[in-house]
């Protein structure tokens, strides 16, 4: 069960919260231990995404969720915990009516070949 404190903030009944904070990260927080979450919030059109309205959403970057906040951040997020985040997270923001997806950023070498071929042209 979820209880929105305010549109921004969920708290579920199975002992962890999001709260929406700024456009670019979501804060988690499972008993003591808190993660933030990086990512971007989005307008899903309705056109583009076949909905019956336009709604509000975030797009969840996979490489944010690898430690948790201190005094846990010695604690590595294997892939099971990561993809447990990331179920909690998703229905929280559908309680909100709020889209979710995952994406993973680009490595860090794929985004210097990417400029060294801008720079390049």
């Amino acid at each position: 069960m979820f209880t929105a404190l305010k549109h921004s903030f969920v708290e579920s009944d199975e002992g962890f919260s999001i709260e929406i904070h700024w456009r670019d990260r979501i804060i988690y927080r499972r008993k003591e231990r808190t993660l933030i979450v990086g990512g971007e919030m989005m307008i899903y059109l309705k056109e583009r995404y076949g909905l019956s309205e336009n709604k509000h959403g975030f797009v969840i970057c996979l490489e944010s969720i690898n430690h948790w906040e201190r005094p846990y951040d010695h604690e590595p997020i294997d892939d099971s915990t990561r993809e447990s985040i990331v179920h909690d997270i998703k229905r929280a923001l559908k309680f909100i009516d709020t889209v979710c997806e995952t994406n993973r950023a680009p490595s860090i070498d794929k985004l210097n070949r990417r400029y060294r071929a801008y720079k390049n042209r």
